[in-house]
């Protein structure tokens, strides 16, 4: 007998939003090591770290239902 590959699934949109608001709260962590409680930056490399996050919450948006993928990815432009 021969093994049949099934169809490339796609990915659970449960899985998906997790990934999303885990990378969206990293970013958010990320983010406020930058500055400190002046508003001043401090550190730009916990900066570029938070939009490293938020450039993989929006990839990883791609992969929800066409509606969803559109605002959640919108949203989420806003804070880059």
């Amino acid at each position: 007998m021969l093994a049949v590959s099934s169809p490339a699934r796609a990915q659970d949109p449960a899985v998906l939003v997790r990934r999303i608001a885990g990378s969206a709260l990293l970013a958010a962590q990320e983010y406020g090591l930058g500055f400190d409680v002046g508003g001043r930056v401090v550190a730009t490399a916990e900066i570029e770290e938070a939009r490293l996050f938020l450039t993989e919450a929006i990839r990883a948006a791609a992969g929800l239902p066409s509606g969803d993928a559109d605002a959640v990815s919108k949203e989420l432009n806003h804070a880059l």
